[in-house]
């Protein structure tokens, strides 16, 4: 049951830092890959009526040249959303990742030196700044 409890409180700390280093750029993050997730059902959805149409018994060059213009755009459309999504998200966990390193800073600052020249400090320290990664992208 620690173990449990420790997870949870692990990754509210995770989703705190995230909010607390972003602020509102996580929402239009998570909007964004709502967005690519739509967009590549919208691909989908175009890609069967194209094929609707190919196979058909009535071949419509018209419909066919206007699901393959839907499709191209659809596919722009969602590149563009996915390197926003990825810019968003590089930004997002870099101010994370710099705000976990200042926090680790200042706690680190409070103990005695003693502590930190002593082989358990040492290790701890290691440990502490190892997590980083594990405690930024665990949200």
């Amino acid at each position: 049951m620690t173990k449990l409890k420790l997870y949870f409180q692990a990754i509210g700390y995770s989703a705190r830092l995230i909010c607390r280093s972003s602020r509102l750029w996580i929402l239009v993050y998570l909007l964004m890959h709502l967005l690519c997730s739509t967009l590549t059902l919208l691909d989908t959805y175009i890609l069967k009526f194209l094929l609707d149409d190919l196979t058909g018994g009535d071949l419509r060059l018209q419909m066919v040249f206007l699901w393959v213009a839907l499709y191209a755009l659809a596919r722009v459309l969602w590149r563009a959303a996915k390197s926003t999504e990825d810019i968003l998200k590089d930004s997002i966990f870099q101010k994370a990742q710099h705000r976990y390193e200042c926090e680790i800073s200042e706690k680190l600052s409070r103990l005695p030196l003693s502590f930190l020249d002593s082989s358990a400090g040492k290790d701890i320290v290691d440990d502490v700044r190892y997590t980083k990664y594990t405690v930024i992208h665990s949200v």
